[in-house]
């Protein structure tokens, strides 16, 4: 953990003098994309406990639970800590409408969009620019059988976060081994 601090604060102060030598960076949070916006809230003790909950009985549980339960903890509490997090700007902000929401709502025609996508590629959002279109396309499908809802989409996107830690404890069981 601490490493990686390192590395943050790293990439922060190599940023920093970049800029100060007169390099646009174009990053308002360097190293990372996001913004760093300090608004204390009420709303902030969720994430704390659940960020608290996680550093202090994660060690211990994840030692002493059979294997299956860790994962499905791991996954539960993903969600949990999804939903904490989106819950400090609001509940509105867990399900309100994506970059890719918008994008998909574009689309007159798949295979146009398709092809024309590296083409169009500066025209997108930032997050549609850093992705395959698959995730648009998904949306575009959804809106078309009538769930391309805000709330559906961060619902799937919850979901699919939690697959993912569970599918990388798995994976890092069978490289690994458990212990």
């Amino acid at each position: 953990m601490v490493c990686w601090g390192a590395l943050v604060l790293a990439g922060h102060l190599l940023i920093r003098a970049l800029r100060g030598a007169g390099y646009d960076i174009g990053l308002r949070a360097p190293p990372l994309v996001g913004v760093v916006e300090w608004r204390p809230s009420p709303r902030l003790a969720a994430a704390i406990v659940v960020a608290g909950t996680v550093v202090l009985a994660g060690p211990t549980l994840s030692a002493r639970l059979p294997w299956r339960r860790l994962v499905l903890l791991a996954a539960a509490t993903t969600v949990v800590w999804a939903v904490a997090l989106a819950f400090v700007d609001g509940v509105d902000r867990l399900a309100r409408d994506t970059q890719y929401l918008v994008v998909a709502d574009r689309i007159a025609s798949p295979s146009a969009f398709l092809s024309m996508f590296t083409d169009r590629i500066a025209s997108y959002p930032v997050h549609v620019q850093g992705h395959p279109p698959g995730t648009v396309m998904a949306l575009w499908g959804l809106d078309h059988v009538g769930l391309g809802r805000p709330a559906v989409v961060a619902a799937l996107c919850i979901a699919g976060g939690a697959a993912a830690v569970a599918a990388v404890l798995v994976a890092a069981r069978d490289v690994a081994g458990e212990s």
